[in-house]
């Protein structure tokens, strides 16, 4: 059984796990010292959220995917990919305007589909395809503003 064929049989994505061993070749210059943490039982969670590799029930095997009437491919996964970690302080505010602009997925307004593509990256995030930023903290609870008893209109307050 081939390597490939082994993280399909551990139900991982193998294109996205023969990238996660060629990334760690190149950067050792070679082979990685270590082969034992490439064996796909021995990968930690947050390397196949990283790099995409999980396939669970609801991972969808072929492309193209359509995800809010946008087909989406291989590059396009990587576009994403990539425009998340060209800056890692963004917000996911920030890398659906990003995505947008780099798609020109515009309304027809001529403003940005920013909320159709937030949706559109939670739903690869939640299937494993890429990994978005913590959201960023909660809107706050408002307070309530001060009321004045109404004396124009007895009964009323």
């Amino acid at each position: 059984m081939s390597v490939l064929q082994t993280a399909e049989k551990h139900n991982l994505n193998a294109l996205a796990y023969l990238r996660y061993y060629l990334d760690a070749c190149a950067k050792s210059g070679g082979p990685p010292p270590d082969l034992e943490k490439f064996l796909p039982w021995n990968i930690p969670d947050e390397i196949i959220r990283e790099y995409g590799m999980a396939r669970g029930r609801d991972h969808p095997a072929n492309f193209p995917l359509t995800i809010c009437d946008r087909s989406l491919n291989l590059c396009d996964i990587e576009l994403i990919r990539q425009i998340i970690l060209s800056d890692p302080t963004a917000s996911r505010v920030q890398i659906s305007r990003e995505v947008c602009q780099a798609w020109s997925w515009f309304k027809p307004d001529g403003g940005l589909k920013d909320t159709s593509c937030r949706v559109l990256l939670l739903r690869l995030h939640r299937l494993g395809l890429i990994a978005l930023p913590a959201p960023a903290g909660q809107v706050g609870e408002v307070e309530a503003l001060p009321t004045k008893k109404c004396t124009q209109f007895p009964g009323l307050t």
